[in-house]
């Protein structure tokens, strides 16, 4: 009997869990807090860095996201690797139309 009621409590948690929609959630990405890390490679190195976050939201249901945007902000592109006038000619180069063309 004890088998019997624990097989049915099972099959009942199965199907509701089957049939229950999960819970869509919406998140707003804390721009303070964020940042996205990029590392650029090329045949003679690499190069690393950060850049900020304009906004940002997802949306997520169950364990999946479902939905969202990020703006990133380009301007805020900093160079971590590098330092002076590399650091400067770098940071311009990246800004530039041959890049992201951030103008």
């Amino acid at each position: 009997m004890k088998k019997i009621l624990t097989s049915a409590l099972l099959a009942s948690t199965v199907l509701f869990l089957a049939f229950t929609k999960p819970k869509t959630v919406s998140y707003t990405v804390d721009t303070e807090k964020s940042s996205v890390e990029w590392i650029g490679k090329k045949v003679t190195g690499q190069h690393n860095g950060t850049i900020k976050l304009a906004s940002g939201n997802l949306v997520v249901s169950g364990n999946a996201i479902k939905d969202g945007s990020i703006v990133i902000d380009m301007n805020s592109i900093v160079i971590l690797d590098l330092q002076g006038n590399s650091n400067k000619n770098l940071s311009n180069h990246l800004r530039s139309d041959d890049f992201f063309s951030v103008e």
